[in-house]
């Protein structure tokens, strides 16, 4: 048996999931999880992959491999989720700021 990190996976093995399966498959959860008086959100597959690429772009992992796990190419991450780019340009721009007060502060006390 191949080993394969990914979630969803045909019989095959292959990722290319069949989406009604996959909506099964979370509908199954959320009801289990109701019997046993667990609430949450609740999210769709596509909903799934859109935060799970987000998480992983906002934690600093690079846009090819976040591509690699989807299944898309690095431009297709970067022109579906240009909004967590300018996010991130925005926390890099701040964190700069940052950096350079601190500096100045601490090359002012030598």
């Amino acid at each position: 048996m191949r080993k394969c990190s990914f979630v969803f996976l045909n019989n095959d093995g292959s990722m290319n999931y069949y989406k009604e399966l996959l909506s099964i498959a979370i509908r199954r959860i959320y009801r289990n999880m109701k019997k046993d008086d667990i609430e949450i959100n609740k999210i769709t597959g596509h909903g799934l992959r859109h935060t799970h690429c987000t998480i992983l772009l906002s934690q600093g992992y690079q846009v090819k491999t976040v591509a690699d796990r989807l299944g898309n190419t690095p431009e297709t991450i970067f022109e579906t989720y240009s909004h967590s780019f300018e996010e991130l340009e925005e926390q890099a721009v701040v964190s700069f700021s940052q950096s350079l007060q601190a500096g100045a502060v601490s090359g002012a006390e030598k």
